[in-house]
């Protein structure tokens, strides 16, 4: 970490898709990565909030992206938290590279919930931010509200060991990509400019989700629902340029 709140990572073989440039899934990883490592920094990370038998969960993002870093890249995530209300907190990335060009910004919403019985809490009540608040605008508009799609399904997948977390639920990236997995290749990796994400229910292991896919206003919206109640459980936009 060269100065507070700046977290420096490198674009690894593993972040790179089939042309060399880091996915958005994984640009979007190192960006939560960010996020965890502050929290961490400030006393607030995921241990310190197990302690009390709560943790965190994201409930929406942006990210907004100028390119995607090669294989090889240093980048820096810039990371500030700007608003906290009773339910959720605004935290802010920027994404550097050498050259201190951004190449991607991102704002995120969390929520904290009680381990056993998944209730969101009050924030203020369990994360002491004294003095970690900055004043300071997000780099990018909030995280759009996704409303319900009216469309057919087009694909199914059943959650498996490998795409959940610490949280046991299905992992915030686990949805991005399977969605990415869904869109058409060449706009995904010439012209993708914005992903909004909204993170309604839990998927757990076991589940058996539906996609749901809707093209309309240059933007392209999904839907995963579980399959058989029908529960919407996370709503996404990709926006092309």
């Amino acid at each position: 970490m060269e100065e507070r709140g700046i977290y420096n990572y490198t674009v690894s073989q593993r972040d790179v898709d089939f042309t060399g440039k880091c996915s958005p899934a994984s640009l979007m990883n190192h960006i939560l990565q960010a996020a965890g490592d502050d929290a961490d920094l400030n006393g607030f990370g995921i241990k310190d909030l197990n302690m009390g038998n709560c943790s965190w969960v994201l409930s929406r993002m942006c990210t907004e992206f100028n390119r995607r870093p090669s294989q090889g890249e240093r980048i820096s995530v810039r990371t500030w938290v700007s608003e906290v209300g009773r339910l959720m907190t605004t935290r802010n990335m920027v994404v550097f590279d050498g050259n201190r060009e951004q190449v991607a910004c991102a704002v995120t919403q969390w929520a904290v919930i009680d381990i056993d019985s998944r209730r969101a809490l009050d924030i203020r009540a369990n994360v002491d931010y004294r003095g970690k608040i900055l004043d300071e605008p997000s780099p990018a508009g909030p995280p759009e509200r996704i409303h319900k799609l009216d469309s057919e399904e087009c694909a199914v997948k059943t959650v498996v060991y490998s795409d959940v977390d610490f949280n046991r639920h299905m992992n915030a990236m686990k949805y991005v990509e399977w969605i990415l997995d869904h869109a058409p290749v060449v706009r995904v990796t010439e012209s993708l400019r914005r992903i909004d994400i909204n993170f309604l229910k839990e998927a757990l292991l076991g589940s058996r989700l539906s996609l749901i896919c809707m093209e309309a206003d240059g933007v392209v919206r999904y839907e995963i629902r579980e399959q058989t109640a029908g529960d919407p459980l996370c709503r996404c936009g990709l926006t092309f340029s």
